[in-house]
């Protein structure tokens, strides 16, 4: 017998490094894939906001260029109920389909009958105003934006459901890039803190009202704007600015709602103060936002 042709197994030394060599390769690619798998993720997330933009806009234009409204239960704005505003319900019927409205990287698990929601409105499009001319609360009409491009319409969140189907639900919510104003009072941010902003910290949630200190996708997340486009931006580049009510003056609760440096609660500055101007003031000296909450 040829013992030079005997077959030969391999050692203990050799399966070794053939082992080892695979945990370094898994080790390296592991990490690409899941990068890989949140950017489809965040694409999907992307198309999503890109068709509730489109029903945005035919809504709009069937409700004479006003967005969906939240109903205060009182004439003076804000005294007892912020409202409800079930903007969701109302524009289901433009998409008809309840996936576009949940993003696919959010963790939020659903009650039986139950639809995640992933994105919120800008509160302050859809918060009822004032109108001076008709001497009487109405929903913001989209003819008085300034800047469209320049400002948020929905930006993303988590923990939240209810059933989207139905044009009554009063669920979904609306924010202005700190607080929400809804009846689904557990919704946290998926966006991230924005420059100045940490307010209403709830407990357990070093964070505030956000999920995180950055954004769902990576260190950012997607905003649709006003006028129909997305965008994904860090959160550095988003200013939680909000309308601004020339009764507010420094020092006064509610200030910060008009870019000023601090209100009665200490919460600083950072707000863009309207479209036209997208500084970020005392938060961020010297930069720059992409987008704002703020609509004039």
């Amino acid at each position: 017998m040829d013992r030079t042709k005997a077959s030969r197994g391999f050692t203990l030394i050799e399966l070794l490094v053939v082992i080892a060599i695979i945990a370094i390769l898994a080790a390296i690619l592991f990490p690409v894939f899941a990068t890989a798998r949140e950017k489809a993720r965040q694409t999907t997330c992307t198309s999503n906001l890109k068709q509730l933009g489109i029903g945005a806009l035919q809504y709009v234009q069937d409700y004479d260029e006003i967005y969906p409204t939240v109903a205060f239960d009182t004439p003076t704005c804000c005294t007892t109920n912020w409202g409800r505003t079930g903007w969701a319900g109302k524009m289901y019927p433009y998409v008809k389909s309840t996936g576009v409205f949940s993003c696919p990287s959010d963790p939020t698990e659903k009650a039986s009958g139950n639809n995640v929601l992933s994105y919120a409105f800008n509160y302050n499009l859809s918060a009822e105003k004032y109108n001076s001319l008709k001497g009487k609360y109405g929903g913001f009409s989209s003819t008085l934006l300034i800047s469209p491009t320049l400002t948020v319409l929905l930006f993303e969140m988590q923990k939240c459901q209810n059933v989207l189907t139905d044009p009554n639900e009063s669920a979904s919510p609306t924010g202005n890039g700190v607080k929400f104003y809804d009846g689904n009072w557990g919704a946290l941010y998926a966006t991230g803190v924005f420059p100045g902003r940490s307010l209403d910290v709830p407990v357990g949630n070093s964070w505030g009202n956000a999920f995180a200190k950055t954004g769902r996708h990576g260190d950012g997340s997607n905003y649709l704007a006003a006028d129909g486009h997305v965008k994904f931006l860090l959160t550095s580049k988003v200013s939680a600015g909000g309308t601004c009510n020339s009764n507010y003056t420094q020092g006064q609760a509610g200030a910060w709602e008009c870019g000023l440096a601090q209100d009665a609660d200490g919460i600083n500055g950072g707000n863009a103060a309207g479209t036209a101007s997208m500084d970020f003031g005392n938060a961020a000296p010297g930069q720059k936002a992409t987008l704002t909450f703020s609509v004039q």
